[in-house]
């Protein structure tokens, strides 16, 4: 008797491997809670676009076990993908991620580089709800609360492309450090209290603020700029040093 070989369910287990093999610009985000798990992908490649492609991206399947928490992005005809493969983008960029659980909690999510990122990109994820971002450097990993419920957007994984002040630019991690805060708001952490001149600048480069200061913590209030990447430069007269930031 000839044995019959579930040809399809086979492609649909093994597809996820075959799409992803081979390429860069590649994150997955998991998200855990209650003992389960589940994890979307999202990569950009040339030959991709922003509808759903058969060769590149995959559906997304839920579990019948309402335990598992579900995340996925959608693309604009409202489906629901688990891979999504994008084009190679030149321009700033936002994916919405979307979340499903039965039971509202904290929950644990990661995201990890499948595929290394070219460098001219800068990558954070945004919790919709929290207003807080995190910017991806390797893996990273943080905790928030779900809800049940919801229809909006949980997260957004945001991608930058990075441009030049045309500024020579020094490190900075010895001299100068970062703490974000909500709505906005960062702390900028100097070690002297020399007089410090900081702009500002988009994405595309205009300066955006100027500010000065001579104390050694200063409150830096972007909430009236619109999301996206922000260079913070500073010069206290003798160098130029900078540091990159989320809005």
């Amino acid at each position: 008797m000839r044995k019959f070989v579930p040809f399809l369910l086979a492609v649909m287990i093994i597809s996820p491997s075959i799409i992803l093999a081979q390429y860069s610009n590649a994150m997955r985000i998991k998200i855990e809670g209650y003992g389960y798990s589940d994890e979307t992908v999202v990569r950009f490649l040339d030959g991709a676009t922003p509808n759903f492609d058969g060769a590149y991206d995959a559906w997304k399947l839920f579990s019948t076990n309402p335990m598992v928490p579900s995340i996925y992005s959608k693309i604009q005809s409202g489906d629901e993908l688990s891979i999504n493969s994008l084009p190679a983008y030149t321009t700033n960029t936002i994916i919405e991620l979307h979340t499903k659980v039965a039971y509202s909690g904290l929950y644990t999510v990661t995201v990890e580089e499948i595929y290394a990122f070219d460098d001219d990109f800068v990558l954070s994820i945004t919790n919709v709800d929290g207003e807080e971002t995190y910017d991806i450097s390797g893996n990273t990993t943080f905790t928030c609360v779900l809800q049940p419920n919801t229809t909006t957007p949980t997260f957004t994984f945001n991608v930058a492309k990075t441009f030049s002040t045309s500024i020579e630019q020094e490190p900075i991690k010895e001299d100068f450090k970062i703490l974000t805060k909500s709505n906005g708001n960062f702390d900028l952490l100097f070690n002297n209290s020399t007089v410090k001149n900081i702009s500002i600048y988009d994405i595309t480069g205009k300066v955006v603020l100027q500010e000065k200061t001579t104390t050694n913590v200063f409150r830096l209030n972007l909430e009236n700029q619109n999301a996206g990447l922000y260079v913070i430069v500073i010069n206290d007269g003798i160098k130029t040093t900078s540091e990159k930031v989320f809005r």
